[in-house]
């Protein structure tokens, strides 16, 4: 007895997925050229798949079982039951395992303008302090292992230090990506990728009567408008020209000034009187960028 062909079938074949794990039928029918009723030696023609190889498609999922069926003198149909590698009680693969999640909280420093209350922080004469007050305030942190094929170098670099511009878990602007690392993982001959992913949450500062603050700018940083130069309209030039502001005795200040917001019609930028409430900037850090194509839950 001879094998003439083994042939792979592409009809019916399965992918069941349950509790227990994956689970993948598929067949294959070997042709002979004499009658043979040895199941073993058809189950381990040449061709068929050996027991606890790889699925070709996914290397996660093994050969656990064979069984041969004849339909006519000459050819047989051979069933092939792949399982999904063991990792785990359920048998799930590393790949298809669902992600672990874990919180922890994480403090940072940094420049603040208000109390707790809500009220400007300056000195007995009514100044803003230079340099301004700090604090420390308490993030929660989200953290995520989970497991993957491959790696894409790229999205590890874009999304480094970037900002949520869409609904994740929190408003847009308040979830920033602090840590992405990714571990090669050999289990036998099959590789796969372990990932640590970190976002951290910030709530940021409630809008603010000039218009800065808000939940979207949670990972700006909010400075104090002041300088030592004026920004003013000369109209034989028709064009704004920078003068180094000077005291009342016409020498150049020593300290920086604060700074009102542009003027119009020509955006003249000058100082402000004493007493004057501050004008802040808000400046972007991060980049903005959606969160919710990387699948990260």
């Amino acid at each position: 007895m001879a094998v003439v062909n083994v042939t792979r079938k592409w009809s019916g074949k399965s992918l069941e997925k349950s509790d227990d794990g994956r689970t993948l039928v598929e067949f294959y029918t070997v042709l002979l050229d004499a009658i043979e009723t040895n199941e073993n030696v058809i189950t381990n023609a040449p061709g068929v798949p050996p027991m606890n190889s790889p699925y070709m498609f996914d290397l996660f999922m093994r050969l656990a079982r064979k069984r041969g069926t004849p339909i006519g003198p000459l050819l047989w149909e051979v069933e092939c039951v792949y399982m999904a590698v063991g990792s785990g009680e359920q048998g799930e693969d590393p790949v298809d395992m669902t992600p672990r999640i874990s919180w922890r909280g994480a403090t940072s420093i940094v420049a603040i303008d208000n109390d707790a209350d809500g009220k400007p922080i300056t000195n007995t004469a009514g100044e803003n302090l230079d340099p301004p007050a700090s604090a420390e305030i308490g993030d929660p942190v989200l953290v995520i292992q989970r497991n993957s094929l491959s790696v894409n170098p790229a999205a590890l670099r874009l999304y480094h230090h970037a900002v949520n511009s869409d609904f994740f878990i929190a408003e847009p602007g308040q979830a920033k990506l602090i840590r992405w690392d990714a571990d090669e993982v050999k289990q036998g001959d099959l590789i796969y990728y372990s990932h640590v992913i970190e976002i951290q949450f910030r709530e940021g500062l409630p809008l603010q009567l000039d218009g800065t603050g808000g939940p979207s700018k949670a990972w700006y940083e909010r400075r104090v408008n002041e300088g030592y130069r004026e920004l003013v309209w000369v109209e034989d030039f028709a064009t704004l020209v920078p003068f180094e502001i000077e005291d009342a005795n016409g020498n150049k200040i020593t300290r920086p000034m604060l700074l009102g917001k542009p003027t119009t019609p020509h955006g003249e930028v000058l100082r402000l009187p004493e007493g004057a409430a501050p004008v802040f900037l808000e400046i972007k850090r991060f980049r903005e960028i959606p969160f919710g194509p990387m699948n990260f839950l």
